[in-house]
């Protein structure tokens, strides 16, 4: 099978065949939209073009992927809806849809990596968890979210193949997608809508370790930008990005950036003028918004420093509650979702711990490896920390033949260690970074499975990827 190729990729016999049986639908549904609706012409053009998007997705499922890692950035946006029928889930939905659709159709097999088995193993472990919560609504909510995350790393494992073609499509549509959220974010910072940058996720820390995740990404397509107008425009979308973190005033995501450039400095991953060209870009950027708006600036910086001194005390609180909770419950945890449940049952005495908020409930953890100890147990954090262990093995893997992958794997693999750094300080296993880079990275880390690799010249093998396992030594 030859191997695809950017967004258009040439279908075999079976794909084409597919596809017009997806036309042949899509036309008899839109002649009975039309039907339907008489004279309503505009609802008739709308309800075409909206089966023929649709359509368009459900065949192919780079895009639908795409679409599915790219709605994280406006997660505020998109998780309203029906109850729990929202449209972050609609999405995703499709997206599982249209790999369904691709594997009926193209019958590739389904592909492994050790990490996919220990994230199964999480899950499964998760629902034992479920067993001991008081809130069970909560449980689900929770557990439906790890569920979701679990098949954000299959969908790309799927898509991706060990084809960096293909990885660089996800990598360009996710850039894309940080730089429109950053561009609303500091819309509403500069015009005193926030006192942070935020709007498409709420909470600005939330949104600085999305962002500061996706940097190394950026850097990635300047570096290989293949014309100047290319390398202009994602230098662009860099700067944009950056100048949104710094907007958010969050030191997670500046202490997973300082200490990802340190890790590429150290390993050489990354030349020295690179690095410092990013923290002069970051410096112009930093400059040009205290020159143009000092006041919301100031303001902005007073208010997070306010906080910070605040919060230091209370996080300290949060951590020996889970620590509490997690003595009482070592093995299976207080249940998903069910840190907030337990907090006074296990919260220090007043005289001995700051004031709490008055809602607990809408408080979360901030330190997503004490949460998971707290409500998972020992097993459950030892499933997740093997998870990301193993990915780390992979994302650290070289490709001494092929500069541009071997680059490719030291972006995701910076972006990695912003998000696990960021994992400190925030509940960030419920978000994207830590599932997408790590899908990404273990399936280049394993090349293309032997029939893919056949288009290439390379030998046919039953197993995931040959490409890679020779790649050289780890650094």
């Amino acid at each position: 099978m030859t191997a695809a190729r950017g967004l258009l990729p040439v279908a075999g016999a079976a794909s084409r065949r597919s596809v017009l049986a997806v036309g042949i639908v899509l036309v008899a549904l839109a002649l009975a939209a039309a039907v339907l609706l008489g004279r309503w012409t505009l609802l008739t053009v709308a309800a075409i073009v909206a089966i023929a998007v649709l359509g368009l997705i459900l065949s192919r499922l780079d895009i639908a992927v795409a679409i599915l890692a790219a709605d994280f950035f406006f997660s505020a946006y998109l998780s309203h809806g029906a109850g729990i029928i929202t449209v972050d889930k609609g999405v995703g939905a499709i997206a599982v849809a249209a790999w369904v659709l691709d594997w009926a159709v193209k019958r590739r097999p389904i592909l492994t990596t050790p990490q996919l088995w220990l994230i199964i193993a999480f899950l499964l472990w998760t629902t034992v968890s479920l067993c001991f919560a008081v809130s069970i609504k909560a449980g689900l909510v929770i557990s439906l979210r790890y569920l979701t995350f679990s098949t954000l790393f299959f969908l790309v494992l799927q898509t991706v193949r060990g084809d960096r073609r293909k990885a660089e499509v996800l990598i360009k549509v996710l850039i894309t997608a940080a730089v429109v959220a950053s561009v609303i974010g500091l819309a509403a910072f500069f015009s005193h809508h926030v006192f942070r940058a935020s709007g498409p996720i709420q909470d600005p820390n939330d949104f600085a370790f999305i962002l500061g995740s996706s940097t190394p990404l950026a850097i990635y397509l300047i570096r290989w930008g293949s014309t100047w107008w290319s390398t202009l425009m994602w230098s662009l979308a860099l700067a944009i990005i950056l100048g949104c973190t710094l907007a958010t005033f969050s030191r997670s995501a500046l202490t997973g950036l300082a200490a990802a450039g340190l890790w590429l400095l150290v390993t050489r991953r990354l030349r020295l003028r690179w690095l410092l060209g990013t923290m002069a870009l970051l410096a112009v950027v930093a400059g040009l918004a205290f020159f143009l708006a000092p006041q919301i600036v100031r303001g902005a910086f007073h208010q997070k420093t306010h906080i910070a001194l605040e919060n230091v005390n209370v996080r300290l609180g949060y951590y020996r509650v889970e620590l509490n909770e997690w003595e009482h419950y070592p093995i299976t945890g207080v249940g998903p979702g069910n840190f907030v449940y337990r907090f006074y049952q296990y919260a220090p005495a007043a005289g001995e711990s700051p004031p709490y908020p008055f809602d607990v409930l809408g408080i979360s953890g901030e330190e997503a490896y004490l949460v998971i100890l707290a409500e998972q147990g020992a097993v459950g954090l030892a499933l997740f920390l093997g998870y990301l262990a193993w990915s780390w093995a992979d994302l650290r893997r070289r490709f001494p033949d092929d500069k541009r992958s071997d680059q490719l794997q030291a972006a995701l693999a910076a972006g990695f260690v912003v998000a696990c750094v960021g994992a400190l300080f925030l509940t960030e296993q419920y978000y994207p970074p830590l599932w997408f880079l790590a899908a990404v990275g273990a399936s280049l880390a394993r090349g293309k499975p032997g029939a893919e690799a056949e288009g290439d010249g390379r030998a046919a093998s039953g197993q995931l990827g040959t490409e890679a396992l020779h790649a050289g030594a780890h650094r």
